[in-house]
């Protein structure tokens, strides 16, 4: 148990930032649609 602790924390981890990094790339493609449309009016 105490031996793969560190492995499923560093697992939790790298999932965290590829979860944050996944919403961060969806809010520039949310802004970047928003700023084409009202460009286009």
């Amino acid at each position: 148990m105490l031996n793969g602790a560190p492995k499923i924390r560093r697992a939790a981890e790298k999932m965290r930032e590829g979860a944050e990094r996944m919403r961060i790339a969806a809010e520039r493609c949310v802004v970047a649609n928003l700023a084409r449309r009202y460009s286009g009016y």
